[in-house]
């Protein structure tokens, strides 16, 4: 796949010792399983996606200044979820690495 010149990506301090893992385990860049990873969300969560673009369209289309705002504040309030249980997940995992 052709390479883009882009703006680099910020990954967590704490997923870099993972990404190089798989890495190294598919003999692999780095870069290559967050891409592999990014596509694959992309396709397990298409019907999602295509929801929240399709709601977003309509919202930007009839002017819906408030329903934009509420979606946004809905799915920003999501990924704080997500990035939350992800957070504890982790620190769960280094506890447990730890004393395992």
């Amino acid at each position: 796949m052709a390479t883009t010149r882009t703006k680099p990506m910020r990954i967590f301090a704490a997923d870099h010792d993972p990404i190089r893992l798989l890495a190294d385990l598919r003999r692999e860049m780095p870069a290559d399983v967050v891409h592999t990873a990014l596509r694959e969300y992309m396709v397990n969560h298409r019907d999602e996606l295509a929801a929240i673009h399709a709601e977003t369209r309509h919202f930007i289309e009839t002017g819906n200044i408030d329903g934009l705002a509420a979606a946004l504040r809905h799915d920003a309030a999501g990924l704080a979820e997500q990035m939350t249980d992800y957070s504890a997940a982790r620190s769960r995992s280094a506890r447990e690495a730890a004393v395992g």
